[in-house]
């Protein structure tokens, strides 16, 4: 098919939907392969000779198979251009944006979405701590788009798709977007975008050719 790209991951993992979000933004058509992970699929020797860490998402776009969710979007922002930013200026604080969601957000959103899921059991100041680093992200993301369209300006980037992806999923983990309008503002700003579609309609729990 058409750019010969396919993305192998899971519709539950926020990273997958990460990487599906920026491409179908980018009118990407893409084969999606999904890993099933219960299974055990992404610790045999096939997945592993993709990515050696054992995790989704691996995306095939050309010899080399890319892995970690934020280095592959920065490889879509350089390859094709859409959502890297309109500037030298705006395409690093569009990478920026993608590291500090790796660093403040997507982390205690998706663990505490993953304890809510049943999926590990932490102790309960634990996820005390969890749930007030999330907090406490948010309240930082909100802050930033005062004022704002988007973390950069007028328009998305990679940087805005990294941040929304765990913000849609905030409420999975018992996270709360009350009291920060910027965000809920900005959220309803990247679902109106041409080529949106929410992230558990956009990948199926099945392999699939997207868009």
């Amino acid at each position: 098919m058409a750019d010969s790209i396919t993305l192998n991951g899971i519709a539950l993992s926020g990273p997958t939907q990460k990487v599906a979000l920026s491409l179908a933004l980018a009118g990407k058509k893409f084969s999606y392969r999904h890993v099933n992970l219960g299974e055990g699929e992404h610790k045999k020797p096939e997945f592993l000779a993709l990515n050696r860490y054992g995790q989704v998402p691996v995306l095939q776009d050309g010899s080399q198979p890319l892995c970690q969710s934020g280095a592959i979007l920065f490889h879509l922002a350089d390859k094709y251009g859409v959502l890297a930013g309109k500037d030298e200026k705006t395409k690093i604080q569009a990478k920026e944006w993608v590291l500090w969601d790796m660093d403040a957000l997507s982390p205690p959103i998706f663990r505490c979405r993953a304890a809510a899921r049943g999926m590990f059991k932490p102790e309960p100041d634990v996820l005390t701590f969890l749930q007030r680093q999330a907090g406490s992200a948010l309240k930082q993301l909100d802050g930033f788009l005062e004022g704002k369209a988007f973390l950069t300006g007028e328009a998305p980037t990679i940087g805005d798709i990294a941040c929304y992806v765990p913000c849609f999923m905030a409420g999975e983990g018992n996270i709360t977007l009350e009291n920060r309008p910027n965000v809920q503002a900005w959220m309803k700003r990247i679902e109106a975008l041409p080529g949106f579609k929410p992230p558990y309609e956009l990948l199926p729990m099945n392999d699939a050719e997207i868009g």
